[in-house]
């Protein structure tokens, strides 16, 4: 809890540089604790998260140190997805927000090569090191596997490789081109990826509703008809 507070502090310290640090500790924490995560006691990879994704707010705004802060973000957005897949819409909401920074302005250019590149780097860092030889290849719904290897670790490079282009001015139609380009490669890639488990998925919902079809009829027989057939 007391690395949330301190994420909350800080993000509050670079919106409001005067203003005084008391009653966002207080409001925070009480905001924290109403939340049901960090009930005295508990610790588990909730809290955890919620923490996590309190920080990557925090670096993400506007400030001094930008490049910096976000090159840490990018490494904490990793430590996210390989802690649970529930925090992808998370992490893809400060990927969103780092990406529509980089539309809205050139200016962006360094701060979101900074992210892209951090967050492949150390997704691909932590997947080596969390997940075993024997599993490289090998997807799983609810665990670090490929999928987030493949989605963090593109998604990271095509946008350090935009924001880099972006280093020279561009216009604000290539800079949106680009990112609905890095959504488009991004996604293809995840359909790629997932193929085989999407075939495999489809034949068995094909395989298990003629069975489900012929119990669903056996209830509804006459019983002088299920007594016949036996």
């Amino acid at each position: 809890m007391l690395a949330a507070i301190a994420a909350i502090l800080y993000g509050f310290r670079r919106l409001l540089p005067s203003a005084p640090l008391l009653p966002a500790c207080v409001i925070g924490a009480f905001s924290l604790m109403g939340g049901g995560v960090f009930t005295p006691g508990s610790f588990d990879h909730h809290n955890t998260q919620t923490a996590l994704a309190l920080w990557i707010t925090a670096l993400l705004l506007p400030g001094p140190g930008a490049i910096r802060n976000h090159a840490v973000a990018g490494v904490l957005a990793a430590a996210m997805l390989a802690i649970g897949m529930e925090t992808l819409p998370y992490v893809l909401t400060g990927a969103a927000f780092v990406a529509l920074s980089l539309a809205v302005s050139n200016e962006a250019a360094k701060t979101a090569r900074a992210f892209g590149i951090s967050l492949a780097a150390s997704i691909a860092v932590l997947y080596a090191a969390l997940v075993g030889a024997d599993r490289y290849g090998v997807n799983a719904c609810d665990g670090f596997s490929l999928f987030h290897l493949v989605t963090a670790g593109c998604g990271g490079l095509l946008l350090a490789f935009l924001a880099q282009m972006c280093l020279i001015p561009k216009t604000t139609q290539f800079r949106l081109a680009g990112i609905a380009g890095i959504g488009a490669v991004a996604g293809l890639v995840v359909v790629l990826v997932h193929a085989d488990e999407v075939a495999l998925g489809s034949e068995r919902v094909l395989e298990r509703e003629p069975r489900a079809d012929l119990e669903a009829r056996g209830q509804h027989d006459d019983p002088r008809e299920q007594r016949a057939r036996g």
